[in-house]
């Protein structure tokens, strides 16, 4: 988790729910309120270190970071408490019934998978994040407000920080250079995923095993601070291609344990 931001400036969180789930046995939905805090504050480490380094652009990126937020705070005050444990779906021709926790774990699978062949093609591209350039066309302040909320509405739903959605917002989207989209994209992930921990921690009531929040939290400290310090001394290339077969894999795997193989 901590490699992936500090390397990638993004990537914590896909990572931290499937290996909470599968390595340490949490419910999905349990698993999402420790990815908040772990990422937060483990991207806000990997944020400093940027800071110092002045690579990162918060006064481009605010409306996006801001809207994010607002669409973070809607999900999991309202949307995730709101969809039913059990969810039920008559399409006519067939009647689809899953868990919440089932449901988390199938868009995690999903985003996996996605995001890992996105990576995997973009890895024949020059070194940008998902192969995406940055370039001078900035998309209108309404767009980049309403793709704010529906990231942070996705990211909060999954207990995600959004980074493999922002960097190539801010690249593609705001023309911020990679160097700078990373530290901008560690910035609001912590920023998100500090308030969504939060409200599950003092609002919701979520209990916490704390000694194991405390363990995976210093373990990831160690990592964004080591991906931060090789992020510049490790082949672009090879680390996107390496990390894009690990997500393929671990999507695929996912899927076929969950929704295929225990069918069976």
């Amino acid at each position: 988790m901590g490699l992936s931001l500090g390397m990638l400036g993004s990537g914590g969180a896909i990572l931290a729910v499937p290996i909470l789930v599968y390595f340490f046995q949490l419910e999905a939905t349990v698993a999402t309120s420790y990815s908040l805090g772990i990422v937060g504050l483990t991207s806000l480490i990997g944020a400093y270190n940027k800071a110092k380094k002045k690579e990162w652009d918060l006064k481009k990126a605010w409306p996006l970071g801001l809207a994010s937020t607002a669409g973070l705070i809607v999900s999991r005050m309202y949307l995730l408490p709101a969809t039913p444990e059990i969810i039920s779906v008559d399409l006519g021709f067939t009647y689809l019934r899953a868990q919440k926790s089932e449901l988390i774990l199938f868009l995690f699978a999903s985003l996996l998978i996605l995001v890992g062949r996105k990576m995997l093609r973009a890895s024949l591209m020059p070194n940008h994040s998902l192969g995406i350039a940055p370039t001078n066309k900035n998309l209108p302040l309404l767009s980049l407000i309403i793709l704010g909320v529906l990231i942070g509405m996705l990211a909060g739903f999954m207990g995600a920080g959004g980074g493999f959605f922002f960097i190539p917002l801010l690249t593609l989207g705001m023309g911020i250079s990679m160097h700078k989209a990373v530290g901008t994209s560690l910035v609001i992930i912590a920023f998100n995923s500090l308030t969504g921990f939060t409200i599950d921690i003092f609002l919701k009531n979520q209990s916490l095993d704390f000694k194991l929040y405390g363990v995976l939290l210093i373990f990831s400290f160690i990592g964004v601070l080591l991906g931060t310090y090789y992020a510049t001394r490790v082949n672009d290339k090879k680390l996107r291609k390496s990390f894009a077969v690990f997500l393929l894999v671990l999507g695929l795997t996912m899927m076929l344990d969950r929704f295929f193989l225990r069918k069976i």
